[in-house]
């Protein structure tokens, strides 16, 4: 009988304070099939013109993250990091859950139409000003969707519905965007970055996330060290609405206030799910399975802030591509 193929790893990279843009170099093949797959998923004329859409919004905005960018964009020669790294295209499952021995954790899938995401993400181990903290990332990536600070907090991004036109998805896409690069604001991936970095503990993020204006509307999911720390914070670019404690959220708005279309997949049925699974199935991913798992699926991430453990699985739709990352990253001395 022939044994069935080893899976890769997810690479654990400790970075200290290199700084993101380090990975273009140091994984090129990795991001050179993120880009390929861009190409072939947006065509390269439409890569070639958001990209230079995107840099130009940067530069625009003074976008704090824009020199890092700028770097990758060096690194890699040809278009793509710009709208890489300001796209806002996934969907997402994130849940808040506190075990039997108290600990709370953050439980999510990241989905997203582009390829090969599962196949090349990767856990980078940062030290910034306010302690060691774990991103699920990508090389030429300088934001963050999703990511743990041992001692402190946990947190994802989600996205939420955007602008509803007449046109259908190929308008409400516009929509959003023409709202994005009339913003000054900041984008979500990159706040969640400066929360990581700069934020001690879970209220200073929790104030962070939910005062500072975004480009566009978003979910953040955070989970604290106590059992009682936890919230879904739905953002609008200037508002707010905070559910403490934190169960369940997809992709669209939990309350009745904010409007918008979501075009993700399932999303109603993923929280269903989700909610249905907990607390039976939270242990060692059981819970990703159909709908939850789906043909956009890329990640599986189970992060502890209070120990700093880690379980992480890399997909390509409802097929797994790397081996299950055990992993567990300490507090700040």
């Amino acid at each position: 009988m022939t044994a069935p193929p080893t899976l890769p790893r997810i690479p654990v990279v400790r970075i200290g304070r290199e700084g993101l843009p380090a990975l273009a170099s140091m994984f090129p093949d990795r991001l050179a099939a993120i880009l390929k797959a861009a190409r072939r998923s947006y065509t390269p004329p439409a890569v070639a013109i958001g990209d230079r859409l995107a840099a130009q919004w940067a530069r625009r905005s003074r976008l704090a993250e824009a020199r890092e960018i700028a770097d990758v964009a060096h690194r890699i020669g040809h278009p793509g990091a710009w709208l890489l790294n300001l796209s806002y295209e996934w969907s997402c499952t994130s849940a808040a859950h506190v075990g039997d021995d108290g600990r709370p954790r953050l439980l999510r899938t990241l989905d997203w139409q582009l390829p090969t995401l599962g196949a090349t993400v990767l856990a980078v181990e940062i030290e910034d000003r306010a302690g060691p903290w774990l991103n699920l990332t990508w090389p030429g990536f300088v934001g963050s969707v999703q990511g743990m600070a041992p001692g402190r907090f946990a947190a994802a991004i989600n996205q939420a519905p955007g602008p509803a036109t007449w046109l259908g998805a190929p308008g409400d896409w516009l929509a959003a965007r023409r709202i994005a690069w009339r913003s000054t604001a900041t984008p979500p991936a990159m706040l969640l970055r400066d929360v990581f970095r700069t934020c001690g503990d879970f209220d200073t993020a929790l104030r962070r996330l939910t005062e500072t204006p975004v480009t566009l509307p978003v979910f953040f999911t955070l989970v604290g060290t106590a059992a009682t720390d936890s919230a879904i914070i739905e953002r609008m670019p200037t508002r707010a609405r905070v559910h403490r404690p934190a169960t369940s959220v997809t992709n669209h708005w939990l309350n009745a206030d904010f409007f918008g279309r979501s075009h993700s997949i399932l999303s109603p049925e993923r929280l269903e799910a989700i909610r249905a699974r907990l607390p039976a199935e939270a242990e060692d991913l059981a819970w990703v399975r159909p709908p939850i798992l789906n043909e956009r699926t890329r990640l599986a991430m189970d992060a502890s802030p209070v120990d700093g453990a880690l379980l992480a699985e890399g997909y390509e739709g409802e097929t797994r591509v790397t081996e299950r990352l055990s992993h567990r990253l300490a507090p700040a001395a």
